[in-house]
């Protein structure tokens, strides 16, 4: 960027080139990137199981069940001392993995 004349700069000596810090600010600061909003599906609670009641179902460590759902994006939601999984959701891959 120096050699094309993007960028001024001094060199000082071998492998000592000093760029000015406001012309790189600038560089980068001209880039926008948009940022993605998150949309998430919220389910019923109904059409939900917690945690709990996943485990005593399927009869699985809860450090597997993390992993299952830390794996393959699944949603959380958590509503007072209960943490609810959708049951679409976790049925789906579960019957991948079976």
């Amino acid at each position: 960027m120096v050699r094309r004349g993007m960028l001024v700069g001094v060199n000082l000596g071998i492998r000592l080139t000093r760029i000015d810090r406001t012309q790189l600010e600038q560089l980068f600061t001209s880039i926008v990137v948009p940022e993605k909003q998150k949309t998430s599906k919220v389910y019923e609670l109904d059409k939900c199981y917690t945690i709990g009641e996943y485990l005593r179902k399927y009869n699985i460590p809860e450090c597997r069940l993390e992993s299952i759902i830390r794996a393959f994006n699944i949603p959380k939601r958590k509503v007072g001392n209960y943490v609810y999984i959708p049951r679409v959701e976790i049925d789906k891959v579960l019957n991948k993995i079976d």
